[in-house]
């Protein structure tokens, strides 16, 4: 910036002239400066009222002074997509209209100042992603189910685990072509078997592996008690969008089934045979996770294997009878049964 002086005079044919007056005039060839007091790189999920940038916007001491603040798209620098206004130099905002933000993508602004002189300042960009759909997430991902454990079973699709295996989760997890990206996968342990949940829960972090493919071990799943669990899992993108909640329902089952309170028919002491030519075996299989197909029931008469007894098993009382038939009962006769009885649950305790 500088200052020039200019003499203006009037001369007559004769050769006469007089000074009329003398003007000053400033010469500012110096840009403008712009400072972005806001962030240069953002995410945003909705727009109520446009986006709004702040900066500061200075000239040279003595310049010409600010005109305005504007911001265009870099690809048509000549397109003005909104002028901005001066809260209190050199302090401004240009806000964004929602319009511009017509589908989600990656948007780049640039923001320019300019003087009275005319002179324009080198534009500052910055970036707006636009992103309000959540990601999607899918239980497992190739071949493989949506919860691994080296070997665990599944009934009526809940899974059954026991102190010796590890529970795993695996997911795949999207954000689109245009969204912000999957940030997290995170998963949660509730109590008892339940399809919704209400409140705030503990969510811990899934590991990611492969680009969409998500795995993770849930820490210390087999230091719970016993009892059924429910393992809700979601997904947030960068832009802070949650997927909808998947779940799992699993049960954490460390003890083994137990035959207990046998009783038998009574037996004749006298002849030491029974006192029938049939007798029962009854006790209490305590174990809910088991199905009756599990339960072997083998036995030997006199040492030589005789396959499977008949055998019978409430599933509501738990209570199991065993009947032979065929006992020798003439005087003087004597045989001797041996049983073998066994269960293994769903968590493969035995």
């Amino acid at each position: 910036m500088f200052m020039d002086l200019e003499k203006v005079r009037a001369t007559d044919n004769a050769g006469n002239s007089v000074v009329l007056g003398t003007f000053v005039y400033k010469i500012d060839t110096v840009d403008p400066i712009v400072t972005l007091t806001s962030s240069a790189s953002d995410i945003i999920t909705q727009l109520t009222s446009g986006y709004v940038v702040t900066a500061d916007v200075t000239d040279e001491t003595g310049g010409s002074g600010i005109n305005r603040i504007y911001v265009v798209d870099p690809s048509n620098p000549n397109s003005i997509i909104a002028v901005g206004a001066f809260t209190s130099a050199p302090h401004a905002t240009v806000t964004i209209p929602t319009s511009v933000f017509s589908e989600e993508k990656q948007y780049v602004f640039a923001i320019l100042s300019e003087d009275n002189a005319g002179n324009i300042g080198t534009s500052r960009e910055i970036s707006v992603w636009y992103d309000h759909t959540a990601p999607t997430l899918t239980k497992g991902y190739g071949e493989t189910d949506e919860l691994t454990c080296n070997g665990a079973s599944t009934v009526d699709d809940v899974f059954y685990f026991n102190a010796t295996k590890t529970l795993t989760l695996t997911m795949t997890a999207e954000d689109g072509e245009t969204g912000t990206g999957v940030k997290a996968v995170e998963y949660a342990v509730v109590n008892g078997h339940v399809t919704s949940v209400t409140g705030t829960l503990s969510w811990n972090t899934i590991a990611n592996t492969i680009s969409d493919k998500w795995e993770g071990v849930v820490s210390d799943f087999n230091e719970k008690d016993d009892g059924k669990y429910t393992i809700f899992v979601r997904a947030k993108d960068q832009a802070g969008n949650v997927s909808e909640l998947q779940y799992m329902q699993v049960v954490l089952d460390k003890a083994a089934p137990i035959f207990t309170e046998t009783t038998a028919t009574e037996i004749n002491a006298e002849n030491e045979s029974f006192a029938s030519d049939d007798f029962t075996l009854t006790g209490i299989l305590t174990e809910e996770n088991i199905a009756s197909e599990n339960i072997v029931r083998t036995y030997k008469l006199d040492d030589t294997e005789k396959g499977n007894a008949d055998f019978t098993w409430n599933t509501t009382t738990h209570k199991w009878t065993l009947t032979q038939d065929n006992v020798p009962t003439d005087e003087g006769t004597s045989a001797t049964y041996a049983y073998t009885l066994s269960a293994t649950d769903y968590a493969g305790n035995v």
